[in-house]
Formats: structure tokens, sequence, C-alpha cells
């Protein structure tokens, strides 16, 4: 065998690991685990990998045993390559010795030809790890051996070879194209693809299993290198087109009338449509590249794309989606997406346009519009698992795969930017629908058609609440064809009648009974005893339907039966939606919830913890918890005693999951704050959480101590004398030690100032004792370059807090350690930057301080006359300052007053009107000669930024902190 040799002159015996390979396989629990002890030995062994690849390629050895030695060599060598990311030295934990590393170079590609799939795919990782350490520096023959399996007649060479090519080009994709790793993919791309091409053209038209793989292979290559940008090989016209011209004849290629009678699971996975798949995925990313307007270069490519390839792609799609719709076939839902993202961008182009909006009745009537109906695979799913229906319903990465949701896409796109007149004849289509459904008896309706009726109701609510052709009659299209479907026998009727509602319960209703009596209705729906999906629909959309103020007196009337279904919906579902709407209620409706928040936040807590106690996390869900308590809280801040109920509720779940691990972390500070902050007294339970809060922040949660110095603060002015107590003064030394150091950034630096100081005032005569220890930790601070001038200045306003409370403490040690002068300095040097008010104070008492202690009591350097005049001035200077300060506030606000009158009513105009900020849409939308326009909103509030911002790097002028 190729590397026998090997083996020999490591003198390690093969027959050994196979035992321990096996003995790794067995039931019984306790041999396993000495096999792997055993196996974990041979790790620092020379040849013990070696051993593992021969045995991986061993085809008398059984299938398990193989898979068993493969997988362990993929896993050491993933530990491997990853500790030599990390330390860019060898690793020692595992014995791959330079001679090891070159063996599996030379027959790595060779093992993979010659292995069986399974085998194939895990010897490919282990290809991937070991490229990723030595291509290209360490392995420059690597690409003339992929140049000769792809030279090769054979089906699995070719296969191997795009294989490892796609390891190498996802490598490089995201590169800039100036960086070296892009460079790089620019060689392989013109050493390889020539070869690459061959194949493509000569499998094209082939409709073999072998043909096909190669056929997705080489398109998932070609999709790989044009994702990011254009390889500048691909930039030269002549070089791309053979490539588009050979995708979209894969793309127009029928689908085979096997493919329909498969099952729907193998369709899925049916070759053909992947190849479909990954052919549009090219073509919508190169129109999406082309749509990039190029500032440096103008590619002539993409004029020719734009202008000559995309309008007959265009006209493919529609054939292609038009003639499988007519004929009652199933099309594969990634390709549908594809194909609707494709015609959505189709409208933004004049071009594209103007040859889609000539056979616009058909393409909408019968080609987007059946797309708006419930798929096989979603009635399934909304009858088997309506909750998964309702979550995917709301996710945000369902509007990307949904065929579904990108034909409602296409529609309010296609009606927001084009011409109205478009819009006008598809409602009349709609309408028509609509009527023939209320006119047939009920057998004979077509719930599917009234349900994608619904649908476009919902998606064009905000177009048709403006036009003056339908606005009128909005109110009689909710009487005669979303009402009677709250009551419809069909559960998806009823979700889809309270989304539509929701969509247009903003209008002025001239008759409010109408509005009342559908709010009841969606009232019943959140109960429905029929369907879980109805009653999750009509409690997410209730947030929507009730800002309406006439919903107002009816809530209000109902508040704690519609808190009671809520929290039964949140018992039995996890659904963050759900858990927004109840938040929302609380909100708008915070002055009448006192009496149920104990109920609330028991529901909350319950759901929280069934969340992150399942296998699959769902940390949504779970902050939207933590979200919705924190919501509850700050509603009952002024009601002690449901305050101490909720602490009760609260704390304990907190406590016990307070872990180093835990991503609620900075939700439990926050919400610990809240409860120091408003609760009568602090809890036995929060002041035992002070330091496990602080062993956290010395060990891993420094980037939480602004959260942290919230908390802590709020709870050390609330009770200091447990503070003091306690000598939890220690623990905030320690954060202000760890944050002072050079390696910690500023931003982490500035809040332990602040903390410590908070420590210092409320420490009282006990603090003397670490006046000592805080002073020389900022000594060391000031003396140093590092620190801006923020923290220098909160560097400032401890010593200032130091000097204030512990006068005499404070010289002697800075008279200790001889720095009076220099520190002194440092801080004078700040006096003619303070802006704010708080910072001359603290500093002004703190060196006044100085003349309560005798003068024989005062440093040498101070007994002088110009340093103690010096002081003297500098706080008189500072004192008339913050005089001045104050009038010019007084001033400026009396200003700012008149100012405010005179604007704030045309702020209100801006905001509520998207032409403040983006140029308008033509109200008859854009021609069909004209591009869409897109704007970019924040480059417009860039330009105003600074407007709301300070530029420098300073405090905010405020009076308190």
């Amino acid at each position: 065998f190729f590397f026998c040799f090997l083996l020999e002159s490591y003198g390690m015996d093969g027959n050994v690991i196979l035992q321990l390979l096996t003995m790794s396989l067995s039931p019984d629990n306790e041999q396993r685990k000495q096999a792997e002890a055993k196996l974990q030995e041979f790790l620092t062994q020379p040849g013990f990998l070696a051993v593992l690849f021969k045995i991986t390629m061993m085809e008398e050895q059984s299938y398990p045993i193989r898979m068993c030695a493969v997988i362990y060599l993929k896993n050491t060598l993933s530990s491997w390559y990853e500790e030599l990311q990390l330390t860019r030295k060898a690793p020692t934990f595992v014995n791959f010795s330079a001679d090891e590393q070159k063996m599996f170079k030379e027959n790595i590609i060779n093992a993979m030809v010659n292995s069986n799939p399974e085998i194939r795919r895990q010897l490919l990782e282990i290809f991937k790890l070991i490229s990723n350490a030595h291509f290209p520096r360490h392995w420059p023959a690597l690409i003339k051996t992929l140049n000769e399996l792809l030279e090769s007649k054979s089906s699995i060479p070719i296969s191997t070879g795009l294989s490892c090519l796609m390891v190498l080009v996802h490598r490089f994709i995201c590169m800039r194209s100036e960086d070296i790793p892009r460079k790089v993919l620019n060689a392989i791309i013109i050493s390889t693809f020539p070869n690459v091409y061959k194949i493509f053209n000569a499998v094209v038209k082939e409709g073999t299993k072998e043909a096909l793989e190669i056929q997705v292979q080489t398109l998932k290559l070609f999709a790989l290198c044009t994702r990011i940008t254009l390889p500048e090989i691909f930039k030269v016209q002549e070089n791309i087109l053979p490539w588009v011209n050979l995708t979209m004849e894969l793309f127009n290629k029928p689908i085979s009338p096997s493919c329909f009678e498969e099952d729907f699971d193998d369709q899925l996975n049916n070759k053909e449509w992947i190849v479909k798949k990954y052919a549009l995925k090219i073509i919508l990313r190169l129109y999406l590249h082309s749509s990039i307007e190029e500032v440096e270069e103008k590619i002539p490519f993409f004029q020719t794309f734009c202008n000559e390839i995309a309008p007959a792609i265009q006209a493919n799609v529609i054939q292609f989606l038009a003639s499988l719709r007519n004929s009652g076939k199933w099309i594969h839902p990634r390709v549908s997406s594809l194909c609707l993202k494709y015609l959505h961008k189709c409208i933004e182009f004049a071009v594209t346009y103007k040859t889609l909006k000539e056979n616009f009745a058909p393409l909408l009537q019968q080609v987007i519009f059946p797309f708006l109906t419930l798929d096989k695979l979603e009635q399934e799913r909304f009858e088997e698992d309506p909750v998964e229906f309702v979550r995917m319903e709301y996710d945000v990465v369902e509007e990307y795969y949904s065929p579904r949701k990108n034909a409602e896409d296409f529609l309010a796109n296609l009606f927001k930017y084009r011409s109205k007149s478009n819009m006008m004849s598809f409602m009349a289509f709609i309408v028509e629908r609509l009527n023939a459904y209320n006119a047939a008896t009920p057998q004979n309706r077509n719930y599917s058609e009234k349900f994608a009726s619904l649908s476009v109701l919902a998606c064009l609510a905000d177009e048709l609440k403006q036009n003056e052709g339908f606005k009128g009659g909005l109110e009689d299209m909710i009487i005669h064809h979303i009402y009677p479907e709250f009551s419809s026998p069909l559960a998806f009727l009823r979700c889809k009648a309270c989304l539509v509602f929701s969509k247009f319960s903003g209008i002025k209703f001239k008759n409010q009974q109408l509005f009342e009596e559908c709010l009841k209705k969606v009232f019943l729906c959140m109960t429905d005893s029929q369907s879980l999906a109805v009653k999750l629909f009509a409690g997410i959309t209730l947030r929507e339907t009730v800002q309406n103020p006439i919903a107002q007196p009816i809530v209000l009337n109902n508040l704690e039966n519609l808190f009671n279904i809520y929290i039964q919906l949140i018992s039995e579902v996890d659904n963050e939606e759900i858990i927004e709407s109840m938040e929302y209620l609380i909100s708008e409706y915070k002055d009448h919830i006192a009496p149920f928040s104990a109920k609330l936040i028991h529901v909350f807590m319950v759901s929280f913890e069934r969340v992150i106690g399942v296998d699959n996390e769902d940390s949504i869900a779970a902050w939207e918890c933590l979200r919705a308590i924190k919501i509850v809280l700050g509603a009952i801040e002024k009601c002690p005693q449901q305050f101490r109920e909720a602490e009760n509720l609260v704390m304990p779940v907190i406590s016990k999951y307070f872990t180093s691990d835990n991503e609620y972390f900075e939700d439990f500070i926050q919400i610990i704050s809240t409860f120091a902050m408003y609760s009568e007294s602090i809890s036995e339970l929060l002041w035992n959480l002070f330091p496990v809060i602080s062993a956290a922040c010395l060990e891993w949660a420094i980037d939480y101590i602004k959260d942290i110095l919230y908390c802590f603060d709020n709870m050390i002015c609330s009770d200091p004398e447990t503070f003091i107590k306690r000598n939890y003064i220690t623990e905030i030394i320690k954060i202000y030690e760890l944050a002072s150091r050079t390696e910690i950034d500023d931003e982490y630096h500035q809040p332990a100032c602040q903390l410590m100081e908070c420590a210092i005032q409320n420490s009282g005569e006990s603090g003397a004792q670490y006046v000592e220890a805080v002073l020389i930790i900022s000594i060391k601070s000031l003396a140093s370059e590092e620190p801006s001038f923020v923290t220098r200045t909160l560097i400032g306003n401890l010593i200032g807090t130091c000097m204030f409370y512990h006068i005499r403490q404070s010289l002697v040690v800075l008279q200790t350690h001889n720095c009076i002068e220099n520190v002194f300095k440092a801080w004078f040097q700040l006096f003619s930057r303070f802006k704010r008010v708080y910072d001359r104070k603290v500093t002004i008492l703190g060196l006044s301080t100085i003349f309560t202690i005798p003068p024989g009591e005062w440093p040498q350097l101070l007994k002088s006359l110009p340093t103690i005049k010096s002081v003297l001035i500098s706080c008189l200077h500072l004192l008339n300052e913050n005089v001045e300060h104050r009038k010019r506030k007084a001033t400026e606000a009396q200003k700012e007053e008149e100012t405010t009158k005179n604007s704030i009513s045309s702020a209100l105009r801006a905001l509520g009107s998207s032409s403040s900020l983006l140029p308008p849409i033509p109200a008859s939308g854009y021609n069909s000669d004209e591009d869409v326009k897109h704007q970019n909103s924040y480059e417009i509030l860039d330009q105003n930024f600074n407007n709301f911002c300070a530029t420098e790097d300073e405090f905010e002028d405020e009076d308190s902190v």
C-alpha cells in the first residue's frame, strides 16, 4: 500500500488500532470508554494518523470500522488545524510530522477517487483542513493534480476534482480584489476553468445521473466564483458569455416527466430541480451585480446583461412558470422563489419592465395569483404543526425562501413603484374573484382563491388605503369580504381574516360599529376552540388592530380577559410574536396592569424556563420573555407591593440560571438593577448576587460593565449600610484595577471609574482604609498617556472624591508615593476643557477640602505660597465658570423653547412623510422608460447626524450625573 513504508519506519502496529476502533463501537459503555482513552494516548505517537488513513482505505475491513477510522482522523485533524490557526505553532497534543503531512498531501486526492461516496465526503473534509494549512505556499502541485482529475474521462475523478476545487474557491470568495487571497482565487480560476468549461459543455445536454451530478457541481462552482463580485477573468465579456449561455441552456431544459411522478421528498432532492436552482442563483446574482453602478470601472458585460440578456431570461422565466402552472404541475419551491425574485428585480429596470408590462394580465392572474394560495406542504404544516406554521409566517428568513412571500413582495413593489393603472386592472380581477366566491354556494366555493384574494388585499393594503379609487370603498370591502370569514368553517380563512382586518383597522371608520364588531370577532378568534393557529394569528394581529382609538374603551372593558387569554397562549406556545403583542398591550395600558402583574410575570418566567430548557434553544423567545418582564416592571415601578411580589417570582429563577456561560446576562443585570432602583429595600437575594456579578465581570463580563455600573450604583445608593457591612467595596476595587490595565479599552475604564467613585461616596468613614489602593491605581493611570480626555477627567473626579471624603488619608498617600506635583499637574491641565458642571463641582470640593485641615498637616509642597495660591485660584475660577455656565444654560433654554415651538410642527410633518427623507415615488409610479430609484436613507441621515451628536470626545453638557 502507498504508505506501508511509513508505518514500518514508525513501528506502528495497525492491528492494535483496529482492535481499539472495534472496541470503540461496542455497546458496552465501559469498554467503549477504555478504547477511546487508549486511542487518545496514541495521538502523540508517530504514525498513528497514517494508520487511521490506512484503515480507512482497507476495503477488506467492515464499513463501520472504516467510517470510525476516518471520522476519528477528521476530528483529530480539525482540532490540529484549529490550534495551528490560534497559536501559529505545531500543536503538541497530536504527532503529525512533516513526513506524514507530505504523505497525506500526496495521497488524499487519490484516496477520495478510490472511496465510496460516504467515506469520500469525510476525506473531502480532511482535504479541506490540509489544503487550508498548506495551499498555496506549501502545496504548489495541487492545481496540477486537480487539472489531471478534470481531464479524466471518468465521472468519479471529475466529480472529485470539482469537489476539491469548490473547497479551494470557497476559502477565497469573500476576499477583496486587492487582497492577495483574491489574487490566488483568480489564479485558480485561470488555471482550472478552461478544463471545467470543457466538462460543463460536454455534460450540458446529458441527462444521466452522473451527468446531472457534474452539472450541479459545475454550477455550484460558477455560483461560488461570482457570488461576491466578478473575478477579473470574467470581467472580460468573451470569457463569461459562454458560461452564461450554458447556464441558461440548463435552465431552459424541460423537466423529465418522471420527476413529477416521484414522492414529494424525492422531488425536493431531484437533481434536475437542483440544476435549475443553481442556474437561477447564478442569473439572479449576475443581475444584482449588473444593477449596481460601478464607480471606478465600467464593465461591458454588465451593460450587455441588462440590455440584452436580462429581457431574454425574463421571457424564459415567465414561460417556464406559466407552462407548469397552466398544466397544474408541481414546481420546486426554491426554484419558484428564485424565479419570482428575478421577476421582482425586473420591475426596477426600464428595459425589462417594458417587456414585463406587455403581458401583465396573464402574468398576474395565471402565474402570480396561484402562488398566493397555500401549497400542499403549507396545508400539511397548518394542520399538523400550527405553531411552526405561524412562526414561519413571521420569520424574515421565509421571505427569502417562500414562493408565496415572494409573490406578495412582487405585487407590493410592482404597484408601489409602477403605474397604478396596473393595480386598478388587477384589483378588478380580485373583486371579480371575491364576488364569485360570495355568489357560489358553500359547497361550490373556491376557498383557495379566497385565501389568495385576501392575501392580495393584505399585501396591497398601504396602496389601497391611499388610492382615491379604493379608499372610499374599504368599509364595504370589510363588510362583504372580510367580516364573514371570521366565522368561516375553514381555519386558514379565519386566520387570514384577522390578518387582513388588522391591515385596514387604522382607517377612519364612518361606521364605528363595524370596527367594534370586527374587534369582538378577533377577541373570539383568540379563544378559537378548533384551531391553535387561529388563536395565535388573532393574538398577534391584535397589537395592530387596537392602535385605532376606537378600540381603547373596548380593550379596557376586556383587559382582564385579554390578559388571561394571552397568559394561556404563552403557557401553551413559545412564540415571540405573541409575547410582543402582549408587551404592546402592557405598554399601552400600563396604568391598569398592577392587579395582573404577578400573574403576567409568573407566566413569563415559566415560559422562559421552558424555552431555555429544551434541546433546541429558542433564544429569541427567551429574550422576549425577559423583555416582557422588564416592561411589566416598568409599569409597576410605583407599586411597592406588586414590585416585591415580582421580585419574589423573578429573582429565584435568575439566581438559578446566573452562570458564566449565560447569554441572558445583560437582561438579568438590567432586571436586577430595576429591582434595586424601585424596591423599598434591597433584598438578601439581590445582595447575594453582588459578588457573583463581580466575579463574572472579573472573569469574562467586562463587556457588560456599563450595565453592571447602573446595577451596582442602584444597589449601593439604595442601601449603603449593607454595602459597607458586607465590605463589597473590595469587589469594586478589583473591577477598577482590572479596567485600569493598559490592555483594557477606554470604554470599559470609564464606567469602572464612575463605579469606584460611587463606592467611595457611599462607604462613609470605613472607606478611608481603601483610599490608598484606589489612589495608587488612579495615579498609575493618570501618569500613562493611554487614557483619553474623558477617562482622565473621570480619574480626576475619583481623586477629588477621595480628597473630599478622606482628605488626610489622600494627602498622606500622595506624599508617601512622592507624586503630589505630578498628579496635580496632570489634573490641573484638564480644568480648561471641563464642560460639565459636575466635573468642576467635584474638583472644587476635592481641592477646597485641603483648607479644612490645619496647614501644619499639609504636605511640604502645599505649604509653598505659589502652590496653594494655584489651588485657590483654580477653585475660584472653576466656581465662576459654573456660575456663568448656569446663566448661559438658562438663556439657551429660553431660546431653545422658542425655537422648538416654531419647528415642532414641521419636524412632525417631516417624520410622518417619506418625502422628508427620500425623494418621493411619483404618485402614478415610475414611467416605463425610467429605472426605479432606490435612495439610501442612511446617507441622508448621516448628513445631518452632527446636528444631534457631539463631534468631540467629550461628555454631554449636563448638570447632574
